[in-house]
């Protein structure tokens, strides 16, 4: 039930397992102070609650964002690479790992977690927090040239 929800709110297998297993932390979590009476439907709205956050983060930064402020500069590819290349250089250490990962490796955040023995809010932080931060690096360094 909790793999159909996230398979209709993500429409990609990998990103609703992660959904579903990322729901089951959030529980353990949750059932230490509180003790729902409907278990099943509790686990849905957490579960629905991830995916739409989760659409709602997709959303706010799109892939290529990064490259379409690099059409705007007129760069061509190997500019744009290495201003990306360099952009990213520049993250913290495990926002850096994580971003390179997620999107380059096209890795699941459980795949990130085990590589980097980061915790999964800890990836998922990471990768929110990385793109906020690749997207002003980028940013100031096209008005640096």
């Amino acid at each position: 039930m909790l793999l159909a929800c996230a398979l209709k709110f993500l429409k990609d297998e990998q990103a609703a397992y992660d959904a579903v297993i990322a729901t089951f932390e959030m529980a353990m979590h949750k059932i230490k102070t509180s003790l729902p009476s409907n278990v099943g439907g509790w686990l849905y709205t957490i579960t629905r609650n991830n995916c739409l956050a989760e659409i709602a983060a997709q959303k706010v930064f799109n892939e290529n964002h990064s490259l379409e402020i690099a059409d705007d500069q007129n760069l061509d590819a190997e500019e744009t690479f290495m201003l990306l290349r360099k952009a990213i250089d520049e993250l913290p250490e495990n926002q850096k790992k994580c971003i390179v990962y997620f999107y380059l490796e096209k890795l699941s955040y459980l795949e990130i977690q085990y590589l980097t023995m980061l915790t999964y809010k800890q990836v998922k932080s990471n990768i929110q927090n990385g793109k906020r931060n690749l997207k002003i690096n980028l940013l100031k360094l096209l008005r640096d040239e």
